[in-house]
């Protein structure tokens, strides 16, 4: 189905992913064409019982992540003798739904104590890495999550290197 629907380009879109087959599917005709997926997937707990969870897979969700991980290595072994297959890309993103980055620092006037002040010197909330503020802003900006990132030297840092 991907191969006769799915254009050079192309995107495929699975919204109950589960163990990520699709993707799989998807990751194996790269060598063919360039077509992109996005898999959804709720993080289902996986049974206790399970051998999945006995290997340390926790939710079907990384089961699916591993499988994506393991397709793409192996797409590079078989295919090792291809001119530029090192420059395959078989990366992929993991977007979690979560709260905002952002301490809730809208009060009313009437609402705001003095003792509420040192709260908005940094509305940032504490356990948030860089990553998570920079797709913040990407999906604030609605910049395409897909687009290459670097990283640059901070000037602040070449300054005092100086």
């Amino acid at each position: 189905m991907i191969e006769i629907g799915a254009p050079d380009g192309g995107l495929i879109l699975d919204f109950f992913s589960g163990s990520c087959s699709t993707s799989h599917a998807v990751i194996n005709l790269q060598t063919k064409r360039k077509i992109n997926f996005i898999s959804i997937q709720l993080p289902e707990l996986t049974d206790e019982k399970s051998e999945a969870y006995k290997a340390g897979y926790k939710t079907i969700a990384e089961i699916g992540k591993e499988r994506i991980r393991r397709a793409g290595q192996k797409i590079k072994q078989d295919n090792a003798t291809k001119e530029g297959i090192e420059n395959l890309d078989i990366g992929f993103r993991v977007l979690k739904i979560d709260s905002s980055n952002m301490k809730d620092v809208y009060y009313t006037p009437d609402a705001v104590q003095q003792t509420h002040l040192f709260d908005q010197v940094d509305n940032i909330r504490a356990d948030r890495t860089a990553e998570d503020l920079l797709f913040q802003v990407l999906l604030d900006w609605g910049v395409d999550l897909t687009l290459p990132i670097t990283q640059e030297p901070s000037l602040l840092r070449m300054k005092a290197e100086r």
